[in-house]
């Protein structure tokens, strides 16, 4: 199961991408309106997408997508706009992994969530891997310098001995 957090100021824009995604068996969708309620929603369920919208009455889009990258680093950002050039910025492609634009029919939004559940499984999964990596090589960075370490210790005492 992938749940799906769509981020948008208005309250029937979230609300239809929510409906348009019931389709899908495996999803539950939380609409919500602020960067302040996402956070909430990010803190207290298992979220597996965010569709965002970039430009959010008094808040940043962009903000959020940085946060979830930052605190979240299995989600699919996918960053919801009618300003095609919001997307265009070089450091918000660092953050989102795809991006669609207003409007979209209910059709394309189910394929799509179709796609962003798959994307998330293989993000999380290739994530996994990647800690297990990073804590082998931290051992065997550990183990090199204790093998260094008794080297020198053996090289001393032959010097000294």
């Amino acid at each position: 199961m992938c749940n799906l957090l769509v981020v948008d100021d208005d309250p029937d824009i979230a609300y239809t991408f929510c409906e348009a995604s019931a389709d899908v068996s495996e999803i539950q969708c939380w609409p919500v309106h602020t960067i302040q309620e996402a956070k909430s929603a990010l803190a207290s369920e298992r979220i597996g997408i965010v569709v965002l919208d970039m430009r959010l009455r008094g808040e940043s889009g962009h903000d959020l997508a940085s946060y979830v990258s930052a605190n979240y680093p299995d989600i699919i950002i996918v960053a919801f706009t009618g300003y095609p050039d919001t997307i265009r910025s070089m450091e918000l492609c660092r953050y989102i992994d795809d991006y669609i634009y207003k409007p979209i029919s209910l059709a394309e939004i189910s394929d799509r969530v179709i796609t962003w559940m798959i994307a998330y499984n293989h993000k999380r999964r290739i994530n996994v891997e990647l800690a297990r990596i990073r804590e082998e090589y931290q051992e065997a960075l550990a183990s090199a310098r204790r093998v260094r370490q008794r080297v020198a210790e053996i090289l001393g005492e032959a010097t000294y001995g």
